[in-house]
């Protein structure tokens, strides 16, 4: 059913154990492989702190930087 995959990867230097060549099996490479893909519909960046999205000084915190109303041209409104 599954093809034999013969990898070698050579380490640079001898690891912790002394191998200096790694020969994972198929299912040892996908599970390390998966393991690098993020769960669908999960954010990979999450804010804590003022950044979170329920903080009450997050308004105040991201509207640091922004220009003033009045720093606009004519007929140009302000981001919300």
């Amino acid at each position: 059913m599954w093809a034999e995959v013969d990898l070698v990867y050579r380490l640079p230097e001898p690891d912790v154990h002394g191998r200096q060549v790694l020969r994972p099996t198929l299912l040892e490479l996908l599970g390390r492989l998966f393991r690098l893909v993020a769960p669908p519909r999960i954010h990979r960046h999450r804010d804590h702190g003022v950044l979170a999205p329920n903080a009450r000084l997050r308004s105040t915190v991201v509207t640091i930087g922004r220009p003033l109303n009045n720093d606009f041209p004519v007929g140009v409104k302000p981001p919300p």
